[in-house]
């Protein structure tokens, strides 16, 4: 079954994943300017 097949039979199915998406992206952004904010401070 296709993505869209999938989402369009279960759309509560493509909320949650919509939900999901956005939650693991804040976190790898988050992580991503801490890792930037160390290694700039230990470089200084």
């Amino acid at each position: 079954m296709l993505p869209v097949e999938f989402f369009t039979r279960y759309p509560w199915a493509g909320q949650n994943f919509m939900r999901y998406a956005r939650a693991a992206h804040r976190s790898v952004k988050r992580g991503a300017r801490r890792a930037v904010s160390l290694a700039f401070a230990d470089a200084a």
